[in-house]
């Protein structure tokens, strides 16, 4: 379909005893495969709703802490791949690989649901279902203020396939969504190939107010 390549298709296994539950999937690759590039590999697993891996990293609470992939850290296939909750704080994510992030329906790379002064930098994520960096508080309309979250020199596309099924513009595609974050900062990434916006600064409310994201700082983008 239009955001990934080959096109996603879906199914369902039955376990022995329990159709939904005790059942797994085994993918292959030939013996011959070698390139540990994920992008060069045809078989792609999505799990619908995060059955598979709703969460493949969770920052609970965390703080101070730092992730360096080194260029060989990959995380594939979780509905949403790394998550920061819990009042996380000053944690450093650098060089890790993010690829086929969500289900048919949702499902992001990164999502700060409830952190600030995180930092996201020269990583990659390519083939969510939704949004690709998400420095979003809280969920639609049930607003948390983050803030001071940094993406930073990543390479962010072919966000939004969920939206093929959905129509276009139906779910959130952004490469990047500054969404309830203040004093928020988008530097240096290239962003292409996108559902909707490659980067978009936005605000979220509830029955309490508005989380704003006010003094985002937005510069040295490359977007196609």
């Amino acid at each position: 379909n239009t955001w990934s390549s080959p096109s996603c298709g879906s199914f369902i296994t039955f376990g022995p005893g329990d159709a939904f539950n005790n059942s797994a999937i085994v993918a292959r690759l030939p013996d011959s495969v070698t390139d540990p590039d994920p992008d060069h590999h045809v078989v792609k697993i999505a799990c619908q709703g995060g059955t598979c891996a709703h969460v493949l990293m969770l920052f609970s609470g965390a703080s101070n802490v730092n992730v360096f992939g080194g260029g060989s850290m990959y995380l594939k296939y979780g509905y949403t791949s790394a998550v920061f909750t819990g009042g996380a704080s000053n944690v450093i994510f650098d060089n890790v690989k993010i690829h086929a992030a969500g289900g048919r329906d949702y499902g992001q790379c990164i999502r700060t649901s409830d952190g600030s002064n995180i930092t996201i930098r020269n990583s990659t994520c390519s083939e969510s279902a939704s949004e690709g960096i998400a420095f979003y508080g809280g969920g639609n309309g049930s607003c948390t203020q983050v803030h001071d979250n940094i993406a930073e020199n990543n390479l962010v596309y072919n966000t939004g396939f969920a939206s093929s099924g959905n129509g276009a513009g139906s779910v959130l595609d952004d490469g990047i969504i500054i969404k309830s974050c203040n004093n928020c900062t988008a530097r240096g990434n290239t962003v292409h190939d996108n559902g909707r916006q490659g980067i978009k600064v936005t605000a979220n409310w509830n029955a309490g107010g508005t989380c704003s994201s006010n003094n985002a700082l937005i510069e040295q983008n490359t977007i196609s």
